[in-house]
């Protein structure tokens, strides 16, 4: 119980900035609920860095095949008057500035 109640305490001091721990009674039921909640805290936080990164990952692919089809355009020669893609389905008009 007391390391257990010694790993609630850290994640209590890292969500509470140390100082600002409200008191609480320590029961053996009141332990258990503060170490589910840290679980699932601990949890969830790990879920939100992968997202993040999976986006900024995301992020970064798109901005190189921006700058890929940016350089293409401006080989064609006509990205001043922009240009037209059509795919059957879609018609895009394009401006590269």
């Amino acid at each position: 119980m007391n390391s257990e109640h010694d790993e609630v305490r850290r994640w209590l001091e890292t969500v509470f900035n140390k100082s600002g721990i409200p008191d609480y009674q320590l029961t053996p039921e009141g332990l258990e609920a503060l170490n589910m909640i840290r679980k699932m805290s601990q949890e969830a936080e790990f879920r939100e860095a992968q997202i993040r990164e999976h986006k900024l990952r995301e992020v970064r692919e798109m901005e190189a095949e921006t700058k890929r089809i940016k350089k293409f355009v401006q080989r064609t020669g006509n990205y001043k008057n922009g240009f037209e893609i059509r795919n059957g389905v879609y018609s895009v008009l394009c401006y590269c500035t």
